[in-house]
């Protein structure tokens, strides 16, 4: 496939115009475009399987791949077609352009991803969320679909005519059909040698290749509202092998404390996130039926604030109760397969929870230690003191939130230009970067031709055009080719430059300090012009090298 990304601006396959990019990864990127002949805003997710065979050529196992990534690409599109709930993404058209690009054109969503949400939120809110993405799931499961990679990125939340916190679940890409491996009615593309989803919302019997049902979904569900009512996740580590330990590690993850929500709501939540299939709901029904039991419940559900998580039950002793053929599995290769998985920022999130912590602490001794005080103290000590105590008191700051990574493109006229950040390389022009490599202002610089031009980003994010001056004049083309000619010489095309010389290509002229003299007389050398603007409409002759 040879297809390019359309660009800002562009009508795409006649009938949408592309607006900007919301997103990217891997093959495929998804655009903000106007259908124009209805006027609605929609997404198109476009996939690329364009390789650079100069670079890396294209071997049978590469167009393998490839076709694995594009029939995977296709069948996303099937399975959401086929889906109906409104609490499903839906789909308005897919196809592939003339030039190699898949496409599937989707209703674009105005929200935010349940991972941008503060967490914890309230227990109603959290129970809210998860009854839509659970009639989502219902529907899928009745069709014999299940999703495989359900977690906070995948659903999104938004405000629909005043209705806050409506939810649409998105990325069927790795769905599966539930029966078709065991009757032999279809091959599964994701059934490779690696894994397939994201690693730490992951049932433990999809991490051991075992059959998997709507259990395994629910499981994932499970890691996800644990998130929401704890505001921490379930599984502390950030190490790979840490995390798939913890999920097969035999004790299953349990909300810490009965104390913290209601009775009823601990159930639901630690029966969803059971080990043991026996144990754990068998179907979306099921979790639907105790959900309803829950909701009816008078109050808030949640009894005391959420408890200070270090380590939940699971992680101390995740890696020793490996199986240890389990961990001689996970070598290099097998690791490497996460390297398309959506990962998570590295962020202090750890520290940012203590000092939260410690925090709240300090506010609710302060609290206590004032309500005593009152029934003590006469009331012009207690102004005094408190007046005293305010002015003592230092502002703590809340740790600032590490910004959502955003792509930059740097373009250049002429393109291929050298992208330079300081004595860091960024590129070949057309380059594009992602804001958490660099600190922004950022100061970049183009050279091409040794010319170069500088440019200050203030703040990442969209495209920027970079316009190099290249000379103009004569003298230094001609020096740039490696020989000099004359007027004549640069007006005459370089296939009959060629032939008169009776050579099929003549030999590249060595370098000299000055150009060697002309048969006839060279006139009199005019002053050299300024830099002429490439967009300017003049037309710089090249001499070709021969």
């Amino acid at each position: 496939m040879t297809g390019r990304f359309p660009e800002p601006d562009q009508i795409f396959e006649d009938k949408y115009r592309v607006e900007r990019l919301l997103g990217s990864g891997g093959f495929a990127r998804v655009y903000l475009a106007e259908q124009i002949d209805l006027g609605r805003k929609v997404a198109i997710k476009i996939l690329s399987l364009r390789v650079n065979s100069a670079t890396s050529p294209e071997t049978s196992e590469d167009e393998s791949a490839l076709e694995s990534i594009a029939l995977r690409f296709e069948r996303e599109a099937r399975i959401i077609s086929q889906l109906n709930s409104a609490q499903t993404i839906t789909i308005y058209d897919y196809g592939r352009t003339g030039d190699g690009l898949l496409y599937m054109v989707m209703e674009f969503v105005d929200g935010v991803e349940l991972s941008e949400i503060a967490v914890p939120i309230a227990p109603r809110r959290a129970l809210k969320i998860l009854r839509q993405v659970l009639q989502s799931l219902h529907e899928a499961h009745a069709r014999d679909l299940l999703h495989r990679d359900l977690k906070p990125a995948n659903i999104m939340v938004y405000e629909h005519y005043g209705q806050k916190d409506q939810v649409k679940l998105l990325d069927f890409g790795i769905a599966k059909a539930i029966g078709d491996v065991a009757n032999g009615a279809g091959a599964d593309l994701t059934a490779t040698d690696s894994l397939i989803g994201t690693p730490r919302y992951m049932s433990p019997e999809q991490i051991r290749g075992k059959d998997m049902g709507p259990a395994s979904d629910i499981y994932s569900l499970g890691l996800v509202t644990y998130e929401l009512l704890m505001g921490s996740k379930a599984i502390t580590n950030t190490d790979s092998i840490e995390i798939l330990g913890a999920h097969l590690a035999p004790e299953s993850f349990r909300i810490p404390r009965e104390d913290i929500l209601h009775p009823q709501l601990v159930r639901l939540v630690n029966k969803m996130l059971s080990k043991e299939l026996s144990e754990r709901y068998a179907s979306v029904s099921e979790v639907l039926e105790d959900l309803d039991a829950v909701e009816q419940l008078h109050g808030d559900l949640r009894l005391a604030g959420p408890p200070d998580i270090t380590r939940p039950p699971g992680d101390e002793t995740a890696i020793a109760d490996l199986d240890e053929s389990f961990i001689e599995a996970i070598d290099d290769d097998f690791m490497g397969s996460f390297d398309h998985f959506d990962s998570e920022p590295m962020g202090d999130k750890r520290t940012k929870r203590a000092v939260a912590l410690v925090v709240l602490l300090v506010v609710v001794l302060v609290g206590i230690g004032f309500v005593l005080w009152q029934d003590s103290s006469p009331a012009e000590t207690k102004e005094a003191l408190v007046e005293e105590t305010l002015e003592g008191a230092e502002e703590v700051e809340a740790p600032p939130v590490k910004p959502m990574p955003v792509v930059t493109v740097i373009r250049t006229r002429p393109s291929g230009a050298s992208v330079w950040s300081g004595d860091r390389l960024i590129g070949m022009a057309p380059v594009q970067f992602t804001s958490e490599r660099y600190e922004f202002p950022l100061t970049v610089r183009a050279t091409f031709a040794e010319q170069s031009v500088e440019k200050t980003l203030e703040k990442p994010g969209g495209e920027f055009w970079l316009d190099i001056a290249v000379p103009a004049d004569e003298d230094a083309l001609a020096e740039r080719a490696g020989t000099s000619v004359s007027d004549e010489d640069t007006e005459e095309p370089a296939q009959e430059a060629a032939a008169q010389k009776n050579t099929p290509t003549a030999p590249v002229a060595k370098p000299r300090p000055k150009p060697r003299p002309m048969p006839q007389p060279k006139p009199k050398p005019k002053p050299k012009p300024e830099p002429a603007d490439n967009d300017g409409g003049d037309t710089l002759k090249y001499l070709p090298l021969e």
